[in-house]
């Protein structure tokens, strides 16, 4: 059986605490927290909440968060292709929420134990395969994920990666650059267009992208994203969402719904309205998802 799409990449477990301006060094408080699985499973979680046949693979530790991490997207119809290091934890992640900001800090953990053969043996068969560059948070770890999406682009799978973070871009440039020239589709903010294209202005960004002959999507927030499919360019726009809860996962969401679209045969352009639409449910609710 050939899923829609296959989602590879970082797991970590997600508490996202809810901040507020009354706290002060050295006090006790209970914040509104959240608790869910996370990493990039929350893009393959949005994807199925959308109606596409997803599967997750990636690693966790031997540990409670681990056992917890499979469940929940197994209970989110995500097929669990998890893989487990055996002396490492489960990564996890907090996040620290004031509604449009927050601040994350990681421990990436079990992720760092990636293998090459382990991976490429479980994965399943995808219409599409998608990555993300956080997973350079740790260059050997990212340098493996190069070689699964250059194996894959050898076999002549479908590849759409996420830049992830503008500073990543600059840490890891040729790395990037050969990624985006293996892969269908790159997805895309702002800043992390910039920085990729080294241009400041965005129409000499979208012309820089154009030719290394590559679909894209380029977010921008409330302005809602700019986007070339190969032959057409569009300019999409959003709705405002008057009642912003939290960010964390706007961008996992605007994935997950522009892969269920995509891999669905649905145009481009309205794959993408798919992504807004979801990322704009995930923002008026607490946590990625």
């Amino acid at each position: 059986m050939t899923l829609d799409v296959c989602v590879i990449g970082d797991t970590f477990f997600d508490i996202v605490i809810k901040m507020t301006n009354s706290y002060i060094a050295g006090g006790s408080y209970t914040p509104e927290m959240k608790f869910s699985a996370g990493g990039l499973a929350n893009v393959a979680v949005w994807a199925a909440r959308n109606g596409a046949e997803t599967a997750f693979c990636g690693y966790v530790g031997r540990d409670a968060l681990g056992k917890a991490y499979e469940e929940d997207i197994h209970n989110e119809k995500v097929e669990p292709y998890i893989l487990v290091a055996k002396n490492e934890r489960t990564g996890l992640c907090v996040s620290l929420s004031s509604g449009a900001e927050r601040t994350m800090f990681v421990r990436r953990g079990a992720n760092d134990s990636l293998s090459i053969d382990e991976i490429m043996k479980r994965i399943p068969d995808a219409k599409f395969y998608y990555f993300a560059g956080y997973s350079f948070g740790n260059r050997e770890t990212g340098k493996k994920v190069k070689e699964i999406i250059r194996t894959l682009h050898e076999k002549n799978a479908r590849i759409i990666f996420n830049i992830g973070a503008s500073n990543l871009v600059s840490e890891n440039e040729s790395d990037f650059v050969d990624i985006a020239h293996m892969s269908d589709i790159l997805i895309m903010n702002e800043d992390e267009a910039m920085s990729f294209a080294k241009k400041e202005n965005l129409s000499e960004v979208i012309d820089e992208l154009k030719s290394i002959n590559v679909k894209f999507i380029i977010t921008r927030g409330e302005k809602g994203s700019v986007s070339f499919d190969g032959k057409n360019e569009y300019a999409i726009e959003v709705k405002r969402v008057e009642n912003v809860i939290d960010t964390t996962g706007a961008g996992d969401a605007f994935a997950g719904g522009f892969l269920a679209g995509i891999s669905k045969g649905i145009e481009f352009k309205d794959a993408i309205a798919l992504g807004h639409e979801t990322a704009a449910k995930a923002i008026e609710r607490m946590g990625a998802r």
